[in-house]
């Protein structure tokens, strides 16, 4: 079981423990976000401090009159045409910047919002002995965020040389990053905790999208996907009431006492 899990205490089972994951927020859900804030803030400052009509190349400030020649590209620029390039993509750095903010932002918004929903249904649960129990917090996809950040920040920047160098078929690499960054976004967003309670009297409460539903314990089963890596699901006939991923505490206990279905 998972190094997160609560220590049973003399009151609580491991099951009990383990479902008072379902209505808290993980940490992550607010750390990430505001890390990301606080370096979008300082990249901000930094940036608004800098000179545009400062240029290096090679490692040595560059004078008017002067020009830069880069071998890699076998190209060359002068030192007004390089100030020109910086004063015509000033924005793009605090546009970014200002971006990614707003996306942490959103994201731990959205998170609270649903942590807050979950709290209400956790509080609207009936107290009864608990058989078996597990449960995840409301959380957010650090590793989404991440990806999403970086694959954005590309688009930007990427695409800022547009500006200067004009439209052109290199249009596609901006809005190539852009897509993954989008889809790295949907999988950052925010989700609602999930939580499985089997009463001692044969009823199992299921929590999961912001719903709960109380169905029979028998009338459940576990179906493992035969998909590589899919992770096991319970279901109520042909309806998936939830996935068993990772995230779950306690879910291989839940994996084995539910009675398995077809693979599907």
């Amino acid at each position: 079981m998972s190094s997160d899990t609560p220590e049973p205490t003399a009151r609580l089972t491991e099951s009990e423990a383990a479902t008072l994951w379902y209505g808290r927020l993980s940490p992550r859900a607010i750390i990430g976000p505001v890390l990301l804030i606080i370096v979008a803030v300082a990249l901000t400052v930094q940036h608004l401090g800098s000179d545009p009509r400062v240029q290096e190349c090679d490692g040595k400030q560059m004078h008017p009159g002067d020009s830069c020649i880069r071998f890699s590209t076998n190209t060359a620029r002068t030192y007004e045409e390089m100030v020109a390039r910086s004063e015509a993509t000033w924005w793009v750095g605090p546009a970014l910047y200002g971006l990614l903010a707003l996306i942490a932002m959103a994201l731990m918004v959205a998170a609270i919002v649903k942590w807050r929903t979950d709290r209400r249904i956790s509080r609207s649960l009936p107290e009864r002995p608990v058989q078996l129990g597990a449960s995840s917090p409301a959380r957010v996809s650090l590793l989404g965020m991440i990806g999403a950040v970086l694959f954005l920040s590309v688009a930007v920047f990427s695409g800022s040389h547009l500006i200067t160098d004009g439209w052109s078929w290199a249009v596609v690499i901006p809005i190539i990053f852009t897509g993954f960054g989008l889809l790295n976004l949907l999988v950052a967003w925010p989700t609602h905790g999930n939580l499985i309670k089997v009463h001692t009297d044969g009823s199992a409460v299921i929590a999961t999208e912001g719903r709960s539903r109380e169905v029979d314990f028998r009338d459940v089963r576990l179906f493992r996907p035969a998909k590589p890596g899919a992770v096991p699901e319970l279901r109520l006939g042909e309806e998936k009431l939830l996935d068993l991923d990772s995230y779950i505490l306690n879910h291989e206990a839940i994996a084995a006492v539910f009675p398995r279905g077809d693979r599907s």
